[in-house]
């Protein structure tokens, strides 16, 4: 009880201290911290600044081109003021959730506020910066705007952090645009920005759409960077190195009527689509390795040299209506749909298609083609067409490649086709009644050598002069489009043999696998005809002892094709010997009747077989005897080539 009553004594004799003690701390706190906004305002400050303050602290857009309330009318705004607004905490302190909204001024010194952290949103539009501007480093979490302002030197915002979108859309930059390694969790929106000397976004990161729209650039690096949704780069213009090798983009990239120089794209991955249609590249395109998961557009646009090997494409990838100056080379790429191009597209260059694998059809229709194609090894799932007037000057080499279903030239145009070791699952369509007319140069050729199709549509004035068929099968004549008026097997046989004809050495295997099919397909008579023109065809262009032999086949089996034709030597040989053995002097010949003489020629003539036995000790005296000599010899010939004839065709 006593030591409560000494603290209640201690704590009494002590308040009227803590009493008087009181005002003087709360007028020491108002005299360092005051309580409004606006009253914070910097004694060196301009009075043009002092009102953009005032305008910031009432939450207003402080618009130096629209006028302020100052005598002066001043624009202009010091680096001071500025870092002061980005860097004084207290400051900082009070600028309203609404941020700070500049627009109009101009700033004649360089700019630093690297590092720098406001905090807030910050929108300085329709600015200009006389120096260079300073931002590296620079993080916030909320959205920053310099659209539509100039900037007299560079802006360097490497390795900044932009937690919301950055808005540069119709600024102007004289020197360069640095953001290497910047971050922007929103959009990039660039629509309509002019840089006088170089754009450098290297591994820039954007979670959301990178708008280059209308944009003019000396020059553009993408290396290495990510852009999780769009970019937006329809009708910009380059007239430098756009580099954006291994550029990561996770939807589409639109580059539709873009303006651009030389383009390097290899390595980079499109998550959607890749559009270029109406874009003018000047110079070389690189797309080495790219991967685009949808579509690769590229119609109705102008290119010098374009390279995709390597690269693939999920679904179609179109040049149609383009025009290529230089040369198309995408070997080994993979086309998940659609390779096409097609629809009146132009090619001045070579253009190399070697081992593409394409799941879906080729399509070369239309269009021209100034120094050839090649699709060597080519894997094509589906068909080949280079119809409605394509022209390929040079030749069209597809050697060793594999075609799912068709390969249609109807109505193309050609100097040379080489199909050297191609395997065709369905037709090959030269021609077709009621289609254009394939076209053949004066000196076009035909390479068909090993080729093998299921069936082969034709009609007799769509082969070249010149034609090379060995190793040439197929298992019927006509096709699809085949009607009742355009029966191929039902062709006169010297249509076939004069196709025949066109190849310039000849070979025995042509005419047998045509006979072959149309044996198959009920025409064994032309068959015949076609197997009996390859052998004179043969005969004919043979010398020596080949010739001799050959010429003995025709004279006495037709080829083993006709045998029955040994019967007209038989009966010759027959009557022949009749006649002569009617000049042997002995008494037993002269007294034979002419039946017996033919039946003595006859049994004389087949060897190994005895019609009458005295017909053994007949031994003739006179002349005749010789040629008794010469009619049993071309007995044992004349069943030789039967046997032959009879065992084989060949």
């Amino acid at each position: 009880m006593i030591l409560r009553l000494r603290r209640l004594a201690a704590f009494l004799l002590l308040l009227p201290l803590l009493l008087l003690a009181l005002p003087a701390s709360v007028a020491r706190a108002a005299g360092e911290a005051p309580t409004d906004c606006a009253g914070a305002a910097r004694p060196g400050w301009s009075p043009t600044e002092g009102w953009v303050w005032r305008q910031v602290c009432a939450g207003a857009v402080a618009e130096l081109d629209k006028g302020t309330s100052e005598a002066d009318g001043s624009r202009k705004l010091s680096p001071t003021f500025m870092a002061a607004l980005l860097l004084d905490p207290q400051l900082k302190a009070l600028i309203p959730h609404s941020g700070v909204h500049i627009a109009g001024g101009e700033i004649d010194f360089p700019l630093n506020l690297a590092n720098a952290t406001p905090g807030y949103e910050l929108s300085l539009e329709r600015m200009r910066f006389a120096g260079d501007v300073d931002l590296h480093g620079f993080s916030t979490a909320e959205n920053i705007s310099f659209a539509n302002s100039r900037f007299l030197g560079s802006l360097d915002m490497d390795g900044g952090s932009f937690a919301g979108n950055l808005d540069l859309a119709g600024a102007i930059v004289a020197g360069q645009l640095h953001m290497l390694r910047t971050t922007i969790g929103g959009s990039a929106e660039f629509d309509g920005i002019a840089v006088g000397k170089g754009l450098n976004l290297e591994r820039i990161a954007i979670a959301h759409n990178l708008q280059l729209r209308h944009a003019a650039l000396p020059g553009i690096s993408l290396l290495g960077a990510s852009i999780k949704a769009d970019i937006l780069f329809q009708d910009s213009a380059i007239a430098g190195w756009a580099w954006l090798e291994n550029l990561q983009v996770g939807s589409d990239l639109f580059m539709e009527r873009a303006s651009l120089a030389r383009t390097d794209l290899q390595g980079a991955g499109i998550g959607g689509n890749l559009s270029m249609t109406g874009a003018r590249f000047t110079g070389p395109l690189d797309m080495r390795g790219i991967k685009v998961t949808q579509d690769l557009l590229m119609d109705a646009g102008g290119y010098q040299d374009i390279a995709i090997p390597d690269g693939n494409v999920g679904y179609n990838l179109r040049l149609d209506g383009s025009h290529v100056a230089g040369a198309l080379s995408m070997p080994a790429a993979h086309i998940g749909h659609v390779l096409s191009l097609g629809k009146k597209g132009s090619f001045d260059g070579p253009v190399n298609l070697a081992y593409v694998k394409v799941d879906g059809g080729v399509l070369l229709t239309g269009s021209s083609f100034a120094k050839g194609v090649v699709l060597d090894g080519a894997v094509i799932g589906e068909g080949l067409s280079v119809t409605d007037g394509a022209r390929i000057q040079g030749l069209l080499s597809m050697t060793f490649a594999k075609v799912g279903s068709n390969v249609d030239l109807t109505g193309g145009s050609f100097d040379s086709v080489d199909l050297t070791g191609t395997t065709i699952g369905a037709e090959i369509r030269l021609a077709s009644k009621g289609y254009a007319a394939i076209d053949w140069r004066p000196a076009a050729k035909l390479v068909l050598r090993n080729v093998s199709a299921k069936a082969l549509q034709d009609l007799p004035d769509a082969w070249p002069t010149a034609l090379d068929l060995e190793g040439f099968t197929y298992e019927r004549l006509g096709g699809y489009r085949e009607t009742e008026n355009n029966d191929v097997a039902a062709r006169e046989s010297k249509a076939f043999i004069n196709w025949l004809a066109k190849e310039k050495q000849y070979s025995p295997q042509p005419y047998r696998t045509l006979a072959d099919v149309l044996r198959t397909a009920g025409f064994p008579d032309k068959a015949k005809e076609i197997l009996y023109a390859g052998f004179l065809r043969e005969w004919h262009e043979s010398s020596g002892l080949t010739w001799f032999w050959l010429g003995m086949r025709w004279a006495i089996i037709g080829f083993g094709i006709y045998p029955e034709r040994s019967a007209i030597w038989i009966l010759a040989l027959v009557t022949l010997g009749a006649v002569i053995f009617s000049f042997e002097p002995q008494v037993r010949m002269r007294a034979m009747s002419w039946v017996d003489r033919l039946i003595y020629s006859l049994d004389a003539l087949l060897p190994f077989v005895t019609l009458r036995a005295e017909h053994n000790s007949f031994d003739l005296q006179a002349w005749p005897k010789y040629y008794l000599y010469f009619h049993k010899v071309m007995g044992y010939v004349l069943i030789a080539f039967l046997l032959s004839a009879i065992t084989s065709l060949g």
